[in-house]
């Protein structure tokens, strides 16, 4: 039978010490929660989605009541107005808080095909 020296034997009682040292410290850490960054601190409202129905008062760059959007939304961006047939408008504006400068209006419309094109 090998004997091993005092060294040695000091040398394994500090590996064993810091392995099982090691293996407590994983396991602490493991077992710790997850706490997510907070992206939206309490200053910063958050706003929900809605679709309100337009009576109203959706108005045209004229000042015109847009009478053909029957829903729009709120809390989205780009806002959407939703009309009748399956069409929809997707705007984002550009706004300005001077006078001066002119405020800018970015429209995609859209038109969804019909489910009967798709599935004879």
């Amino acid at each position: 039978m090998h004997t091993f020296g005092r060294k040695t034997q000091l040398h394994m009682k500090r590996l064993i010490t810091l392995l099982v040292c090691g293996m407590i410290l994983s396991w602490a850490v493991a077992q710790s929660p997850y706490v997510p960054p907070d992206y939206y601190p309490n200053d910063v409202p958050l706003r929900s989605a809605g679709f309100p129905v337009n009576e109203g008062q959706v108005m045209l760059t004229n000042g015109d009541p847009a009478t053909e959007v029957a829903y729009y939304s709120e809390g989205l961006s780009p806002q959407l107005f939703m009309q009748e047939g399956s069409r929809m408008s997707f705007v984002i504006a550009a706004v300005d808080t001077s006078a001066g400068t002119e405020d800018t209006l970015r429209l995609w419309p859209t038109k969804w095909a019909r489910v009967e094109q798709w599935y004879p």
